[in-house]
């Protein structure tokens, strides 16, 4: 994993009970900006090729293995781990792997929808969280009006 905030920021408030040490967290926004970006680098790159055309693409993201999904704005001193169950539930997979394909029909059509399900996915792997496709898509959407 590169050095993200998740790598090398440390809250400020007291965060012992939970161990969020750096490289123990995972950042929701980042996590869209990551999962985002080659979904609409595909899209962009879309028109380049023949509707026939399958594009494949593979995502990883490892080590997550007992980190937390947390929120983080630096702006605002802001840090909350996303878990409404009211217990700590850290992620159990080593890793994140998913592989897929797309016909370059689709991905013109509909790459948003493809987009959200990689994260949903990912999601998934932090229980306690409750993020909706719905909540996705919105997120997926400021992603994409961002400067």
């Amino acid at each position: 994993m590169s050095p993200t905030r998740a790598n090398l920021y440390v809250p400020t408030y007291d965060t012992r009970e939970m161990n969020l040490v750096p490289g123990n967290w995972v950042e929701y926004r980042w996590t869209v900006r990551a999962i985002c970006e080659p979904f609409y680098f595909m899209w962009r790159m879309a028109e380049e090729y023949d509707l026939a055309d399958v594009i494949q693409y593979q995502l990883t993201a490892e080590p997550i293995a007992g980190r937390v999904l947390a929120v983080h704005d630096a702006n605002m001193n802001y840090f909350e781990v996303l878990n409404l169950t009211g217990q700590i539930t850290r992620c159990r997979e080593p890793a994140f792997q998913l592989s897929g394909s797309l016909p370059v029909a689709d991905l013109r059509a509909g790459w948003k929808n493809e987009c959200v399900t990689a994260l949903k996915r990912f999601l998934e792997l932090f229980p306690g969280h409750l993020i909706t496709r719905e909540e996705i898509l919105h997120s997926l959407e400021t992603f994409l009006k961002r400067g």
